[in-house]
């Protein structure tokens, strides 16, 4: 889900950052994908430290998430508190990530105090890094003042970066922090889990964690200047965190934030080129990463100034006008989509997105000339016949829509979109046998898909094959347990 952005970079970003990080400590394990994405490095050791035992049973559900970390041999996980932790550690850290509860539950404020930050700051190695997570939603402005202001009482040097839209990264240290281009891709190449990682999150580029990006040191002082102070005996943060609870504080949070930010990117290692970061193939890599976790006027942003530099770039062309498609403006969507189509003339991506944008606005024959066009200039490809299917199928257009997806079918016999059509348009002719044999033609490649599960049951019901049709949905509820029209079939069914 739309955490796991957040999961994965309080793991990448800490040791992509630290220039040689050896050992490194995780406090709170969570589902363990963020200590997953730590023992991609050559670190020494990563402790993992946990106060319930049942979240270490836990996290052996979501192994595959995890890449097993509970098994890797250079992770030790600790029961116990994180301070008490601390408290007799005494070999040196290069890397500590916090990343405790909500302030506003009891007990998790002390985590968020002065004083924790003071004692992890004297386990850290002069260089080391502290990352604290924190949360835009749910939370007053003066709440997370406090918590940057307490944090740089410790951590002079600190900059902000954001996981999700309402999830915050702080990375602070006693000594500058600058961010080594070479450095970062040399670790991603150095490592497959790191690069599969970071392409999950639409980095393909390692330096494209600069999407993450929110607020440099001296904006950071700005923004914390005036804020209190949360510390063990004036526990603050715990008492006023609850009071916004039932508040939706991201949009306002990210506005002031904005209003401070004076610097895209943080300070560069010295000697390198900062040419690099005006490059628009660089600002599209960063405009893919904003997009793929939801975040459009700041994708649009740095796609203007791709476009700016060079207006032939074709990729920005594409994803500016899906972003301003996206974000309600059609009609400047579709200049950018022309506008690519005028520049190569025999891709076929523009048309997709012309027929998308024509579908969407409910224009049904300027979509399917988009999508004609589309599969001229891509005769081998399946995409052209499940984009024809599906707007037929929106029409009605039963015997249409089961003979662009049979096409579908043919080209791309491994799609599982392409079978799912073909048996919705067969039973929306009442042809239920063929559906049937299209369902399980889906099954067979997806055999716990619960979408085809149910629709399986549905056909075999109509069918009168009863039996069958209960296994099928009892094992579409068993895989997705809010599957409600699965339900009431069933219900219907007994």
């Amino acid at each position: 889900g739309r955490d796991m952005h957040t999961q994965l970079m309080l793991g990448h970003l800490p040791l992509l950052l630290h220039p040689t990080p050896r050992k490194v400590l995780v406090i709170g394990l969570g589902s363990g994908v963020t200590a997953a994405a730590v023992a991609q490095y050559p670190v020494e050791s990563v402790d993992v430290v946990e106060i319930e035992p049942a979240v270490v049973e836990a996290a052996t559900f979501f192994a595959r998430e995890n890449r097993e970390v509970l098994r890797h041999p250079r992770v030790r996980v600790h029961i116990a508190d994180g301070r008490n932790f601390l408290l007799t550690r005494t070999a040196p850290l290069d890397v500590i990530i916090s990343e405790p509860s909500n302030p506003w539950m009891s007990g998790i404020g002390n985590l968020y105090a002065l004083d924790f930050y003071a004692m992890a700051a004297r386990r850290l190695q002069p260089d080391g890094l502290f990352v604290q997570w924190i949360h835009a939603y749910q939370l007053d402005i003066e709440d997370l003042r406090m918590v940057v202001a307490t944090f740089r009482q410790v951590f002079p040097h600190v900059s902000l970066w954001s996981g999700t839209t309402a999830d915050f990264l702080l990375v602070g240290s006693r000594t500058p922090v600058s961010l080594d281009p070479a450095r970062l891709r040399q670790r991603a190449d150095g490592s497959p889990g790191i690069r599969q990682d970071l392409g999950r999150l639409g980095m393909s580029d390692p330096l494209a964690i600069l999407a993450d990006f929110v607020l440099a040191e001296p904006d950071l002082a700005r923004f914390s200047e005036g804020g209190l102070l949360n510390t063990d005996d004036l526990p603050l943060l715990e008492f006023s965190a609850p009071f916004s609870m039932y508040r939706d504080t991201s949009a306002l949070t990210m506005r002031v934030l904005d209003r401070f930010r004076t610097s895209r990117f943080p300070p560069l290692y010295p000697g390198t080129d900062p040419v690099v970061l005006n490059d628009p193939a660089f600002r599209y890599q960063l405009a893919v990463a904003l997009d793929k976790k939801g975040q459009l006027p700041e994708a649009q942003r740095f796609l203007d100034d791709a476009l700016a530099a060079d207006p032939r770039h074709i990729p920005s062309l594409l994803l500016r006008g899906q972003v301003l498609r996206r974000l309600g403006f059609p009609l400047r969507a579709e200049a950018d989509f022309l506008r690519a189509a005028q520049l190569d003339p025999r891709d076929a991506g523009p048309y997709g997105q012309l027929g998308r944008l024509y579908a969407q606005q409910g224009l049904p024959d300027r979509a399917e000339d988009a999508f004609r066009r589309m599969q001229v200039l891509a005769p081998g490809a399946a995409e052209p016949h499940l984009l024809l299917a599906r707007l037929s199928l929106e029409a009605r257009r039963w015997e249409k829509a089961a003979a662009e997806a049979g096409r579908a079918t043919a080209l791309a016999p491994r799609e599982l979109a392409a079978w799912d059509l073909l048996a919705q348009a067969h039973a929306g002719a009442g042809a239920w046998q063929e559906a049937r044999a299209a369902l399980r033609q889906g099954l067979a490649l997806a055999p716990r898909h619960p979408g085809m599960l149910e629709q399986f049951g549905q056909v075999t019901l109509q069918l009168g094959e009863r039996d069958e049709a209960a296994r099928a949905l009892r094992a579409a509820l068993t895989v997705n347990p809010r599957a409600l029209q699965a339900r009431l079939s069933l219900a219907r069914l007994y």
